[in-house]
This record gives structure tokens, C-alpha cells and sequence, in this order.
């Protein structure tokens, strides 16, 4: 596909009468770049007594353009409920213009989008206003929640499951080294419980207010139906350093304090919510401590 200033495979560039594959490349051009072609669509195409050559190609191009707009709105239904459809087609052409579609699935059409919304916010080089931050949260949420709806899940391998009591699992690694998380295990910081805004729209509820406060999800799938977990931002932390950190499971539980009793009791929590593909025990599993503390943090000597 041409880019920028590129003619689109300008057919009137000299030479013989172009093929076909020059008339379909510069069509596409045409029809899927956000610039005009090169060649000026009188050139190529026929106008009639009733539409001119452009008017015919606008056809296309407006067609092609709602199909990218349906999908968009497809793929972040709460935001462009809140935003309404004249803010989000707006913002939603920006995205497209700055990342033309270049998949034939869709469903890669968002990847980007809220990118898109922090770099194009107003008055980038001020701090951003609260609610700047909140839609742009939004729509991370709403990529997330997708991300983990439609993408690898547990129920094939039956793993993510609860763990059944004193049912002894392998570990994960050999020596039990290193958790094994689910493949649709993701965690997410944001600015407000967009998430509890998102289930109620979703829902057809009347969505609470955004007021903002600091939010740290977990996102997962189980029985093919998406779940949000709200943690304390200690776990939070300690879970998404367990989840993206090239270091064994021990270094990463040191780091934040915990001793080996406090790591394992950590990953018994994690694993009684489905989060590990494997439970990683002992022989006697250490008791689960209350949700909202962080099992034996002692700070590091």
C-alpha cells in the first residue's frame, strides 16, 4: 500500500496503459489513505452526468470510513456512550489517521487508541486534568477487558481454576522457582473505578459517578466470563513486578520483603483465585492471611 505523498501506484505515470494491479493499487490508496491520491480520480475513474469521478470516489471513501467508525464504537461501547458520537467519531478519526488500518481483523482497529488520547490530550505539556486522565483510563480498561475477553483463556486446559483443598498440585518450575500465571491475567493501575462505570453500562444500569481515586485491577477470565479484582496497591505492585520480571519468584518476593512462609501465602491467594495455571505448595499449604495485607512484609535489612 502506498504511503504519504506516494501517487498510490499513479496509473498516469508515463509508459504503457496501466494493469490491473496498478489501478487496484492505486484504488486502495484512494479509498484507505486518510491524503488524496496523486493521480486525481478523473484520471482513472469515469463521472457521469449526475456524479462527477470524485463524487463517486467520495462514496467509497465515506463507506470505508463509517465501517472503521462502527467498529470503533464497537470496540469501546462505554466510552463512546460517555463521550457522545460527535466527540468520539472525532477522536476516533485522529486514531485512524494517525494508524491507518493495516489487519483484515478488526479487532486490531483499537490497538493504540488510548496512546492516541494521551498524545493528542489538550495542553499536553500541562498536568493533565482529572478527567483527561479518566477517559483516557476508560479506554485502557475497555482494551484490556477486551484483550483478555477474546484472547487465550483457561477452559480448554481447565487450569485458572480455584484450587480444591488438600489438593497437592506440581509447581510450576522445577523447584518451584516461579509462579506460572494464566495467559489472561492482566493488571492495570487507573484513576478512577472505571471498572465499576464499565460493568453497570454494560449491564444497562445507570453507570456510578468517576470520582477519581487510584484503582489497581486485575483482570482475568474464568468459565469464559471476565473478572476484575481490586487490590491493595502493595499486592498490585508485587503482582505485576511477578508478572513482567526476567528474575525468579524468590528474588521478586524478596525485593518487596516478604520472607519464604509470606511468598507462599501470597501465591496460595493468587492461585485460590484462578490466577496461576499450577498451584505452587508445600506439602502444607501456609494459611491464606486476610485480603488487603500483604502477608508477612518485613522490611529488608
Amino acid at each position: 500500500m502506498a504511503e504519504g505523498g506516494d501517487t498510490g501506484g499513479r496509473p498516469d505515470a508515463g509508459g504503457p496503459p496501466p494493469g490491473l494491479t496498478a489501478l487496484q493499487t492505486w484504488m486502495q490508496h484512494a479509498i484507505v489513505s486518510p491524503r488524496r491520491p496523486g493521480t486525481p480520480a478523473a484520471d482513472v475513474l469515469a463521472g457521469t452526468s449526475e456524479l462527477s469521478a470524485e463524487d463517486r470516489l467520495g462514496i467509497y471513501r465515506h463507506g470505508y470510513r463509517r465501517r472503521l467508525l462502527e467498529a470503533m464504537r464497537a470496540l469501546y461501547p462505554v466510552l463512546s456512550s460517555l463521550l457522545g458520537s460527535e466527540v468520539f467519531e472525532e477522536l476516533a478519526l485522529g486514531h485512524l489517521e494517525d494508524r491507518p488500518s493495516r489487519s483484515p481483523n478488526l479487532a486490531h482497529l483499537g490497538d493504540g487508541f488510548a496512546d492516541h488520547l494521551w498524545r493528542r490530550r489538550p495542553d499536553p505539556a500541562a498536568r493533565p486534568e482529572p478527567w483527561v486522565r479518566i477517559i483516557i483510563d476508560l479506554a485502557r480498561y475497555e482494551r484490556t477487558f477486551a484483550e483478555v475477553y477474546d484472547g487465550p483463556g483457561t477452559e480448554e486446559s481447565g487450569g485458572g481454576g480455584p484450587r480444591e483443598p488438600d489438593r497437592p498440585e506440581a509447581p510450576a518450575h522445577p523447584g518451584g522457582t516461579a509462579p506460572r500465571f494464566v495467559a489472561c491475567l492482566r493488571t492495570l493501575a487507573v484513576s478512577a473505578p472505571v471498572h465499576r462505570y464499565h460493568s453497570a453500562a454494560r449491564r444497562g444500569e445507570p453507570p456510578p459517578s468517576l470520582t477519581p481515586r487510584p484503582c489497581h485491577l486485575v483482570l482475568s477470565r474464568r468459565h469464559y466470563r471476565v473478572t476484575c479484582t481490586e487490590l491493595p496497591a502493595a499486592e498490585h505492585r508485587l503482582l505485576t513486578s511477578a508478572l513482567t520480571a526476567a528474575s525468579p519468584w524468590p528474588a521478586v518476593a524478596r525485593a518487596a520483603g516478604l520472607d519464604p512462609a509470606g511468598a507462599r501465602c501470597l501465591l496460595d491467594r493468587w492461585s485460590a483465585r484462578g490466577w496461576l495455571a499450577r498451584t505452587v505448595t508445600d506439602t502444607e499449604p501456609a494459611p491464606v492471611p486476610p485480603v488487603g495485607t500483604l502477608p508477612s512484609a518485613h522490611p529488608r535489612r
